[in-house]
């Protein structure tokens, strides 16, 4: 994932199905989009570097992002699930909740204060976005 200071019109309009890049070597698949409010990347369907489907990891894997209108404006929130299948996945899964509780802070931050420079330029507004 790489951070970005703008809207990027490309990665707008992703749909059910689509691949998202986390890394040029893991691809996540759409499984949720509810534009300005949802978006869910799963697992389900991973895909490497050159598009073939990744070896099952023996546990199943979500990501939502979901953005909440508050009164000040509006609030993000991120939800992973994991469920193991295999005593080995259990292992990693355990390690992945660890990871999740420690590396989704630093990452909302940024988001949260990419996103108040951009709106207090006049940048950003009330546009639903996805910064990847």
């Amino acid at each position: 994932m790489v951070n970005v200071d703008r809207i990027n019109p490309q990665w707008q309009d992703v749909a059910v199905g689509d691949i998202v890049r986390l890394h040029p070597d893991l691809g996540l698949r759409v499984a949720v989009v509810e534009p300005g409010r949802t978006l869910t990347l799963t697992g389900d369907g991973a895909v490497d570097r050159n598009g073939e489907a990744v070896a099952d990891p023996g546990y199943d894997f979500s990501w939502t992002f979901t953005v909440i209108p508050t009164a000040a404006g509006c609030r993000l929130l991120t939800r992973e699930r994991y469920r193991a299948r295999t005593r080995p996945a259990r292992v990693m899964t355990n390690l992945g909740v660890r990871l999740s509780t420690i590396m989704p802070e630093g990452m909302l931050r940024g988001i949260r204060d990419r996103a108040q420079r951009a709106g207090s330029a006049g940048g950003i507004g009330r546009r639903s976005m996805i910064l990847t």
